[in-house]
């Protein structure tokens, strides 16, 4: 059954299971312009409404009454973010150490059970060689 009627990706249920939570992608998954967003909309059936338009690069999730996010546009580094998904309000949390735009579309945004740790992918180094192979012959 189609739940989004305007495009989808990522869905994640909130904890009183109330509310589909999903990421709606970008141009270049879709084939229109724009860039990726979080929205909402009711299990129960109803509007699709816009939770977060910050450029996230599919690194965010939900747990409890929070959607945490990787704001891939602060500057000078991206950042992990928080928002309160009662009041709207954005804490930021840390900077992260690598730029998350090496990450090509990989997502993968977590954090434990008990709040403690949150995970993310890293790329270290991305290295291109032009390599000589001695003795070739057809």
């Amino acid at each position: 059954m189609q739940v989004t009627k305007t495009g989808g990706l990522e869905a994640r249920e909130s904890k009183d299971g109330k509310w589909l939570y999903f990421s709606r992608p970008p141009y270049n998954l879709t084939g229109r312009g724009g860039r990726s967003s979080i929205w909402r909309k009711p299990l129960e059936g109803g509007a699709e409404t816009l939770v977060l338009d910050n450029e996230t690069e599919r690194l965010w999730t939900l747990a409890d009454e929070y959607l945490y996010f990787v704001d891939v546009e602060a500057e000078p580094h991206a950042t992990l973010n928080r928002l309160d998904l009662a009041t709207g309000k954005i804490t930021r949390m840390g900077e992260l150490e690598k730029d998350p735009h090496l990450l090509n579309g990989r997502a993968g945004l977590s954090l434990s059970p008990d709040g403690q740790w949150i995970i993310y992918p890293q790329v270290d180094e991305r290295i291109l060689r032009i390599m000589l192979v001695e003795n070739f012959h057809w």
